[in-house]
């Protein structure tokens, strides 16, 4: 905190400012960009679980809409995100809203995402496919239970990992995980019946506020 004290009218006048953590940009893919009109945020949160980033992803909010880990579900979000928020090296390992349901086959079986959008899968090359890593076919999986997904090294392409990585654990990523990536949806549209609920709330209210403007008290 820095203080500056000025003289006004024989009086010192003091004035405090504490500088406040800008925190991480939140970018729009717009619709007038051939986008979803979904907003992302990087937060960064070193050694973070994906269980964990999960859980506070959702408890974050932005513009009145709750948050989700990311889901790039094609090419063009995953590229026009990653380059927006900083591009692939500033935003090596961090956790996406995808998950490989137990027991299936690895590597390449029951993933998901956490919205509940289709999974397609991923691959290098792929125009429509959201981008694994240059020279690997699909996601650079190796068989080993790595369940969660995860950005790859500094490409901002799409890898599974484990879900609570640590420093010693022996794979491209290199350690631990370095936070997440959130995304808002639109603003939920209520349905029909919701807004004849709530046209005829209003008038409701309307018709008791006239009804007590025409009140008059009885004379004595």
């Amino acid at each position: 905190m820095f203080r500056n004290i000025l003289s006004a009218g024989g009086y010192a006048v003091i004035l405090a400012s504490a500088a406040a953590a800008t925190p991480p940009s939140v970018v729009q893919w717009s619709t007038a960009q051939g986008g979803n009109g979904h907003h992302y945020e990087v937060v960064f949160d070193p050694n973070i679980s994906w269980q964990a980033a999960s859980a506070a992803a959702a408890a974050r909010s932005f513009g009145g809409r709750s948050g989700h880990l990311a889901t790039f579900v094609t090419r063009a979000e995953q590229e026009y995100v990653i380059a927006q928020l900083g591009g692939g090296t500033a935003l090596n390992a961090l956790w996406l809203g995808g998950y490989q349901s137990g027991g299936s086959a690895e590597p390449y079986g029951g993933w998901n995402w956490v919205t509940g959008e289709a999974w397609a899968g991923v691959a290098p090359n792929d125009p429509n496919l959201p981008r694994s890593d240059f020279g690997f076919n699909n996601l650079y999986f190796n068989g080993d239970p790595e369940g969660y997904t995860i950005t790859w090294w500094n490409s901002g392409g799409i890898n599974d990992y484990v879900g609570t990585p640590n420093p010693i654990y022996g794979d491209g990523n290199g350690g631990s995980s370095r936070g997440y990536i959130v995304e808002y949806g639109l603003a939920a549209v209520p349905e029909p019946g919701a807004w004849v609920s709530m046209i005829f709330g209003f008038g409701l209210v309307g018709l008791s506020k006239r009804r007590r403007r025409g009140v008059r008290p009885a004379s004595v």
